[in-house]
């Protein structure tokens, strides 16, 4: 699923505007799932866009998400749209940034699922992007990331997905958003965003695919500051 947002800052950090754009369905790792039929452009040039995610190894997660930024870049950069930064935050730095804030997003998710639940309030599918323990949002997610300075307008965006078997991979995830119609694709390719975080944990958010074996949860942020 994806999400974007266009939020204010102001400088007394207690006033928080928001306008959200919510789009499409949770993404599956269901190999009869709409979308798995697009083959990403950098299929062939990025390494490890087949690795799994093993339990307990954080090589793996690193190498796969690298995977999924080299495979979002290739789409992007075929298009002549500039390349997606990502800002690694250090050991220690208050600042985590996007990076801090897709990786908050999917331990929060792995560790306890709720993807694929019913809200018994509302009687609908609960948002992959709103922890119902929690109550966390990309918005807050972000923010507590001191991605921007107080006073700077940001435009943020988040995708998510979740899969197991041979869709718990780069490949796939990126095969989803972009074969997806439901926003995902937009998203990735938009020019608003310069900056980027992506996280990939072992173990699926979803309660249908809770413990499967290979499984994965992949969370990627979208911003500019300005």
């Amino acid at each position: 699923m994806s999400v974007r947002t266009r939020t204010s800052w102001k400088r007394s950090l207690t006033a928080l505007a928001v306008a959200m754009a919510a789009f499409g369905v949770l993404g599956s790792g269901v190999a009869s799932a709409d979308g798995f039929d697009y083959t990403p452009r950098g299929v062939g040039k990025c390494a490890n866009v087949d690795m799994t995610v093993q339990p307990n190894n954080v090589i793996s997660r690193v190498r796969v998400a690298n995977a999924v930024l080299c495979l979002i870049n290739a789409e992007r950069t075929s298009r002549n749209i500039p390349a997606l930064r990502q800002f690694i935050p250090l050991r220690g730095s208050r600042i985590r940034g996007l990076q801090g804030a897709a990786q908050q997003a999917a331990l929060e998710a792995s560790a306890r699922p709720w993807w694929d639940t019913i809200d018994p309030q509302t009687g609908k599918k609960r948002s992959p992007h709103v922890n119902p323990y929690t109550g966390s949002t990309p918005e807050t997610r972000i923010k507590a990331s001191l991605y921007c300075s107080p006073g700077v307008i940001g435009w943020l965006a988040e995708n998510a997905f979740e899969g197991a078997g041979d869709k718990s991979t780069a490949r796939a995830a990126v095969s989803w958003w972009m074969g997806s119609t439901q926003g995902h694709r937009e998203t990735l390719l938009d020019r608003t965003y310069r900056d980027t975080g992506v996280a990939v944990v072992y173990g699926s958010a979803s309660v249908e695919r809770a413990g499967a074996n290979p499984s994965a949860t992949f969370i990627e942020t979208f911003g500019t500051c300005r």
